[in-house]
């Protein structure tokens, strides 16, 4: 079932597309939203299949890069940028977080009889401890500040700036290794600071992909086939090599991806649709996962399934916050909940 829905997966993503001689949108909204789209079904692809083990921190690394480009294009580009930073964050990131939070609580002690103390219902609001996928959001979060405290208050350089970011991402990655958190809080992070750097040096970025682009595809393409396949090779998914491999890999996944819609337009419909409510689905599809639980054969009906539920719960977000930015009726305007992650 694996095969069938990566070959359906790739024809949607394949539906409308344009080979064109240069794409210089390729990090507008309108093809990001897309790919966002995909990424999305990647994540879900991730937990519903041993095959695609690889495949969710690939997908979530693409996700702190948009968030990292677009939180430097706008430190770039906007006046007062930090006025309302984080009213806008919380409203939009953390809460729909906490609410999602509270509907797990609820689905697993009163279907699944599962039990809880108040202290870990109240932690888990910030460690993800019961909805585990809230990872990402809290991760979010913590790279926002640091982007807030260095962008704000350091009064230097915006390539000095950069660097402290990225020393401070380090930290991170170090700190939760320390602490015992699982790899996935810190594989996929680079893809932030890799975000702040593309934005701030985008011309230059592409100018030497341009003008060198068949060469840095090829050696791309070849390292990521070949850190894709060492865990496989190998025969485990953890330890300090294969871990420091991942973080690797995640970086050259996004530095191809761009590469390969710096060729190829990638849009229609259906892969707006879904990355209009990829927040959504990323929240949503697991509690969907363990609580229908559907047979091999029936993955495909699954799948369907958490499109159906994230788009209801998308609605009901909006409902509740009563903010066209959560999902506007203009899809032009990717005005989705997600659109700043």
């Amino acid at each position: 079932m694996f095969y069938i829905i990566t070959i359906i997966f790739l024809a949607i993503i394949l539906y409308k597309s344009k080979l064109v001689e240069w794409n210089k949108e390729y990090l507008d909204k309108k093809y990001t939203n897309c790919i966002k789209g995909i990424c999305a079904v990647m994540v879900v692809m991730n937990h519903m299949f041993e095959e695609a083990r690889l495949w969710g921190i690939l997908a979530v690394a693409m996700f702190f890069f948009y968030s990292g480009y677009g939180l430097m294009q706008g430190y770039c580009n906007k006046e007062n940028y930090f006025k309302g930073f984080w009213k806008k964050r919380i409203k939009k990131v953390l809460l729909p977080f906490w609410i999602t939070n509270v509907i797990y609580i609820l689905v697993y002690i009163f279907v699944k009889n599962n039990s809880y103390t108040a202290s870990e219902i109240i932690l888990s609001f910030f460690n993800a401890s019961i909805m585990t996928t809230g990872w990402y959001i809290i991760a979010a979060i913590i790279m926002y500040a640091i982007f807030y405290i260095v962008f704000k208050y350091l009064k230097t350089s915006n390539t000095k700036k950069i660097i402290l970011n990225m020393i401070l991402i380090f930290c991170y990655i170090i700190l939760a290794r320390f602490v015992g958190c699982k790899s996935w809080w810190y594989t996929s992070i680079l893809g932030f600071g890799l975000g702040l750097i593309w934005a701030y040096k985008r011309e230059s970025i592409d100018d030497y992909i341009k003008n060198k682009y068949r060469k840095l595809c090829i050696i791309n393409i070849i390292i990521f086939i070949i850190l894709y396949s060492l865990p496989y090779l190998i025969g485990r998914f953890d330890g300090v090599i294969i871990v420091g491999s991942n973080i690797i890999l995640t970086l050259i996944f996004i530095i191809l991806a761009n590469i390969i819609v710096m060729k190829i337009k990638l849009y229609n419909k259906v892969l707006s649709f879904i990355g209009n409510i990829s927040l959504e689905m990323y929240l949503i599809y697991p509690l969907v996962i363990k609580t229908l639980g559907f047979s091999e054969i029936l993955k495909i009906v699954e799948f369907l399934f958490i499109i159906v539920v994230s788009k209801i719960y998308n609605f009901c977000l909006k409902k509740i916050y009563n903010d066209n930015s959560i999902r506007g009726k203009n899809e032009s305007k990717n005005n989705s909940i997600n659109a700043n992650l």
